[in-house]
């Protein structure tokens, strides 16, 4: 055939391979469209791809499920209803390091660096909002640290409750249900202490009244 020159094959006239159900052929609509009677492989060279042009999509079923990339090499993956990434019996959809999850407006994302941390981020509040009856529930000797570790909380295997840090401020009241042990010193500022017991056990045989600075004892 002369350069410049084509074989021009009407709409819905097929070329035809092996069988009948085996076939190339333009519909009414223009559209391409490859038949088998079996899988339809395509396979390029050694080293060589499969191209979809810039901004050409890959549809599925319709065009609502599509695969597409741009001139900035970002890959769109559409769909008009969920999207389902389901790997092998064992195995894990991975996110290389330091490669982020972003969500709405990118300001929220889930990453992991190389020192295999998981960070979550966000530009407004991160809300983990378990269903009714449902908990948030850290294992049991795992912290949970504000700031630096040395501000942690974490619950031992016997269900008590550990905070470590250098000084812990409550701004309201506190309610304890249960007993409270104090290994340190106990310090009272406010300006009346009111215990509402049936006994006050004192271990200590001495009792010292009117310890404070001169200026300011009061015998009560």
């Amino acid at each position: 055939i002369p350069a410049t020159k084509y074989i021009s094959v009407p709409n819905q006239i097929p070329i035809v391979f092996s069988t009948i159900n085996d076939k190339v052929y333009a519909d009414s609509s223009s559209n391409m469209v490859v038949e088998g009677s079996q899988d339809i492989n395509l396979i390029p060279g050694i080293n060589k791809k499969v191209l979809i042009p810039v901004d050409k999509k890959l549809a599925f079923y319709n065009e609502q499920q599509y695969i597409s990339g741009n001139l900035l090499n970002d890959l769109t993956i559409g769909a008009g209803n969920e999207i389902n990434l389901i790997p092998g019996s064992g195995l894990s959809v991975n996110i290389p390091v330091d490669s982020s999850m972003k969500f709405g407006n990118g300001n929220q994302e889930i990453y992991a660096d190389s020192n295999n941390i998981l960070y979550i981020e966000s530009s407004t509040d991160i809300i983990l909002n378990p269903s009714t009856g449902n908990y948030i529930k850290i294992p049991a000797n795992k912290e949970l640290s504000f700031g630096t570790s040395e501000n942690s909380m974490y619950g031992d295997t016997g269900g008590i409750l550990v905070i470590t840090n250098n000084g812990t401020t409550i701004t309201d009241d506190l309610t304890v249900n249960k007993n409270v042990y104090v290994d340190g010193d106990l310090y009272v500022t406010g300006d009346t202490s009111y215990v509402n017991s049936t006994s006050v056990l004192v271990e200590d045989n001495t009792l010292v009244l009117n310890a404070g600075p001169a200026s300011s004892r009061d015998a009560g």
